[in-house]
């Protein structure tokens, strides 16, 4: 995550996430990115915004 979104970093401002296993290192994504770091409420999908068209994709990626 943090190599995909490393040339954007002075765009990053948040990310929001859900609850899935591949965010388990938020710390150091935040860190990194000098970033906030969100995790909406479980069943919350409108809490995402786009992270919801977003999650496909990188659950692919990373799978």
């Amino acid at each position: 995550m943090i190599d995909m979104l490393w040339r954007y970093r002075s765009h990053v401002r948040t990310i929001t996430a859900d609850n899935a296993i591949e965010f388990c290192d938020h710390k150091l994504v935040a860190a990194q990115l000098n970033a906030d770091f969100y995790f909406e409420n479980p069943y919350s999908s409108w809490e995402r915004g786009l992270n919801e068209n977003f999650n496909g994709p990188l659950h692919q990626y990373i799978r």
